[in-house]
């Protein structure tokens, strides 16, 4: 956060630009990516500096607050190594980014997609060989397993986890059934969606 502050108002200007031109449903990684191109010398990555917009944001709602006296709140946090002139900076511009309506959105569809108590992170399968002994016979393999170990990293209550799934050939099988199936009807709904004239939110981070 303390970037947006020390950014010049140039560079200022080009960033209070590029959020204005966003629609209110683009995906996250597009205002990320415009947002680097725009300021390629920032010093924050920039899904890190839209991460805390969002997060101000959230602040703001969740704490019922008027848009100056969260802007004012975020402002004075100890945590940020501001000078008082900065912060003075950091609040009003603060307060003209978190007008763009593309954050609001954003924010939104983020804390509803969050909402539930674990939320899924990513996902990794790795494949073992494991020889298979005969109780008196152990130094001639009677066969062997393929094992696939599923990882699932997920988060809840704000801190990181992993679950650990053994799978076999057939259990794979399933899961891309399920998945694809999922994804099937995910496409589907979203034609229908898009027929209707409505618009859908998609987060794509990345």
């Amino acid at each position: 956060m303390e970037s947006l502050a020390q950014l010049s108002d140039e560079e200022f200007s080009a960033l209070a630009s590029v959020l204005g031109r966003q629609e209110d449903t683009a995906k996250l990684s597009d205002v990320v990516s415009a947002i680097s191109a725009a300021l390629p010398s920032l010093d924050e990555d920039a899904s890190e500096l839209v991460g805390a917009f969002m997060g101000a944001e959230n602040v703001r709602v969740w704490r019922g607050l008027s848009l100056e006296s969260a802007t004012e709140l975020i402002a004075s946090s100890n945590s940020l190594a501001l000078e008082d002139e900065e912060r003075e900076v950091l609040a009003s511009r603060l307060a003209t980014v978190l007008k763009f309506p593309v954050l609001e959105v954003l924010s939104k569809a983020i804390d509803l997609l969050t909402e539930e108590d674990k939320v899924f992170l990513d996902a990794r399968v790795v494949t073992d060989v494991r020889p298979v002994f005969r109780a008196r016979q152990v130094d001639d393999a009677a066969g062997y397993l393929l094992v696939h170990t599923l990882r699932i990293q997920y988060q809840s209550n704000a801190r990181n986890e992993s679950t650990y799934l053994a799978l076999d050939h057939s259990d794979l099988e399933e899961l891309q059934r399920v998945v694809q199936r999922a994804i099937n009807k995910s496409e589907a709904i979203a034609s229908q969606i898009d027929g209707a004239g409505l618009r859908i939110i998609e987060i794509d981070e990345e």
